[in-house]
């Protein structure tokens, strides 16, 4: 059995694809609602180099007792995370990364618990595995 299959870190700094979901349905986005465009976002796994340094300083900030959710933080965490757009728009141009991330993840603010805001789409997807990996068989 070839192991290569289990390397979640190569595939977290490839990154994988993320439909984003609509923050007040939950439904995935689709450009001008063409479903063979789905609104997607480039997002890096958290076993990655990315991934990697910001844990240490989330570590680093848990040691200080300054280990806090505020929005800021997330999007801060989050921006390294994202490496390309694809149907998603800023106006009439196409979102870019980097330059269009910050105000990506800046579009809502997590206001309760749970809320599906674009910051916290990219955060769980870049925490799980199996988005990374896909679906790895096991024999």
């Amino acid at each position: 059995m070839d192991f290569n299959q289990f390397d979640s870190v190569a595939a977290s700094n490839r990154g994988a694809w993320m439909h984003v979901k609509s923050p007040v349905t939950g439904d995935p986005l689709y450009d001008d609602g063409d479903e063979s465009k789905p609104c997607r976002v480039l997002v890096y796994g958290i076993e990655g180099d990315a991934g990697q340094k910001l844990m240490e300083k989330e570590r680093a900030a848990l040691k200080e007792g300054k280990a806090e959710i505020t929005h800021e933080k997330m999007v801060a965490e989050t921006s390294a995370l994202i490496g390309g757009f694809e149907n998603i728009n800023r106006g009439d141009k196409p979102a870019t990364a980097p330059d269009d991330v910050k105000w990506f993840l800046d579009l809502q603010r997590v206001v309760k618990r749970n809320d599906l805001t674009f910051a916290s789409q990219v955060r769980d997807f870049a925490l799980d595995r199996a988005n990374q990996l896909g679906n790895v068989s096991g024999g």
